[in-house]
């Protein structure tokens, strides 16, 4: 659950219960990873409205870093595909996969 990844990032920090309840209470980021990874998915429902689909040139001019956050999810389902460490979880995959996402991987089950 939320906060409990605190105590591995800190030093003998003095953090308590009511802390971290405030903490999230106010929206405090715990996991930015993943935080991050639902902001360049929002990036990239709007690139789907404004151009009709999910196909970001790797090398995308007006969207360079969507551009390259994509490559990295096809990679990354290709590592799916193979059953290789990944860092796709089950709800990611099925938010790509409802925006229409092509992950390249060809033939996968």
């Amino acid at each position: 659950s939320e906060g409990q990844g605190w105590q591995k990032n800190t030093r003998d920090a003095d953090i308590t219960k009511e802390r971290v309840d405030l903490l999230n209470s106010i929206g405090f980021t715990w996991d930015l990873q993943e935080t991050v990874w639902w902001e360049s998915y929002r990036d990239l429902l709007g690139y789907k409205e404004r151009h009709g689909n999910c196909m970001v040139p790797t090398k995308c001019r007006n969207h360079p870093q969507l551009g390259k956050w994509v490559y990295n999810q096809r990679r990354q389902y290709k590592l799916l595909g193979e059953g290789k460490p990944n860092s796709l979880t089950k709800e990611r995959v099925e938010a790509l996969e409802e925006a229409g996402f092509d992950s390249g991987a060809r033939g996968r089950s």
